[in-house]
This record gives structure tokens, sequence and C-alpha cells, in this order.
């Protein structure tokens, strides 16, 4: 772990799963109430999500936290309704990964579609939250910091600076601050927020206008249409 004078101006990240769930709940409630259907959003079952299975856990590869926790989320239904082709992004040209859905076809490549080019590298006990394309971004969920990253953050500029000018900054955490260097590389520097702090970031995308819902299904980055 590094020695960083500036880590006591920040609380220590830590993971709880209940609070996670809540973040997710709360962040897809907050989608439904700008542009997705209710009906896209599916809750567990009592007792969890029976395809997310020790076998599942067994070729995954994932750590009992991880796979307890994807047992436990509401996702976004990618089992598209009607005569749809694509589930809603919850991002700009973005897809979340409906890991019910996917434990249960059983695809190969998962790591690869969920963790991007690093996904070798990256430890059982995170997990990728979306899944789709090569355009669609990664976010990494870290069961053990409480912490999640955005490898590519684009919602609006340098995270890390000029946060005296704006009042809504929201801190990213310092993960160098509470990991060891061998822990670093995986991570490539990438930018890491509190889970619940990660959520209100990209709802605040939304209410900057940085991100905007075209219809129920897609939502588009101004800077990509107005740059």
């Amino acid at each position: 772990m590094s020695d960083s004078s500036d880590s006591s101006d920040y609380e220590i990240p830590s993971y709880s799963r209940e609070e996670t769930t809540l973040a997710f709940r709360d962040y897809y409630r907050f989608l439904v109430g700008l542009y997705m259907e209710e009906s896209e959003i599916i809750e567990p079952p009592e007792g969890g999500w029976p395809s997310i299975s020790s076998e599942f856990q067994q070729s995954f590869g994932k750590s009992d936290e991880v796979i307890a926790l994807l047992r436990n989320l509401p996702y976004i239904r990618d089992d598209c309704l009607g005569d749809e082709t694509f589930p809603p992004q919850a991002t700009p040209t973005c897809y979340w990964a409906d890991w019910q859905s996917l434990a249960a076809r059983s695809i190969q490549d998962l790591k690869v579609t969920s963790e991007g080019e690093k996904w070798e590298d990256v430890p059982s006990h995170v997990i990728g939250l979306t899944n789709g394309g090569r355009d669609n971004k990664v976010f990494l969920l870290d069961t053990q910091l409480g912490v999640i990253h955005w490898p590519e953050c684009d919602g609006g500029g340098d995270f890390r600076t000029n946060w005296e000018n704006d009042p809504s900054f929201i801190s990213p955490v310092f993960v160098e601050d509470y990991v060891s260097e061998d822990d670093l590389e995986w991570r490539e520097g990438a930018p890491a927020w509190k889970i619940k702090d990660f959520f209100e970031l990209l709802k605040q995308q939304y209410r900057k206008l940085n991100w905007i819902p075209v219809n129920a299904r897609q939502v588009i980055a101004t800077d990509f249409v107005f740059k």
C-alpha cells in the first residue's frame, strides 16, 4: 500500500452486498423515471436467481461473494419484449449485463465481453457490469475494496481535477492508497468511485444533459452528438 498524505481526506471505501444491491435498484428506478419501461427491470425470486449456480461459478471462476451478489441483483432484462431486438441502454450506447440470463446461456466469452481487454488479469472478486460488443463500455465492481472502476470514463472531463470549482463534484477513490502495487496493474489507473457514488455520478450525467435518452431504449452522449 502506498503512503499518501491525501488519504485522510477521503472516507475509506468498504463493501456491503445489501448497500450494493440497493444502489443498483435505486439507479434502475431513476432510469424508469426518465425513460425506461418498468417492465424492463426484473427482480430476483426469493432465494436468488437459480441460474447463477455453483456450476456457473466453477466455469466462470468468480468468488463466493461475486456469485452471491449476482444471485440477488435486479437486472435490465435482455430477453427483449415484443418486437424489440436489443435491450434498453442504461448508459450511452451501452448494454448492462443481465447475469441471470447470461449464466443460463453458458456463454464462453463472458469475461472478454464484460471485463474488456485486461480480462485475463481481472481477479475473481471483481465483476463486470456490462456485456456487449466492441463499443460497449466496461465498468468493474470490486467486491473486496467496495469500488467501481470506469476504465474509459467519458462522462464530462477529468473527474480528479478542478473539483473546487464544481460543487457537484463526486470525489473518486485513489485506490493506490488501499491496494498493493501488484494489484494496481489490472486497474490501469482507471478512476474508481465508491459504489453508491458511482451510481450518483451516472445520474449526474443525465441531470447535466451530458447523456440524453432519445427514446425508451436508447441513450446518447451529447459530446458525441455536438462536438
